[in-house]
């Protein structure tokens, strides 16, 4: 959708095609998570239960703009190639204690350097 809003690329019957597919195997796959939506219901306040549909929200988004913006900017890498580059080098931020990831976010029980 992203791609058809800022590219203007048409979307094809393949494209249609694999988002019913995709539509359809999340519909199937939500009638068994019945116990599982029981239990979050049970143990869950209300906030955590938004706050997580809001980051899968965000997740999705950011997902699809990221695709967008590969294909925008990126002529001289084929796609798989630009994702493994923006997958590798966005995980380390050169902290020399990247062994622990929380410690980028000064979780790790020491003040940030």
């Amino acid at each position: 959708v992203f791609s058809r809003i800022f590219l203007g690329e048409p979307i094809t019957l393949r494209s249609l095609l694999a988002l019913l597919v995709l539509i359809i195997a999340v519909c199937l796959l939500s009638f068994g998570a019945g116990d599982a939506s029981r239990s979050i219901l049970k143990n869950a306040t209300s906030q955590e239960i938004l706050r997580g549909v809001f980051m899968a929200m965000m997740a999705g988004t950011a997902y699809g703009i990221c695709g967008v913006f590969i294909r925008r900017h990126v002529k001289d890498l084929p796609v798989s190639a630009t994702l493994v580059w923006i997958s590798t080098t966005s995980s380390d931020t050169g902290n020399s204690d990247s062994h622990n990831p929380g410690s980028r976010l000064g979780c790790s029980g020491s003040p940030m350097s």
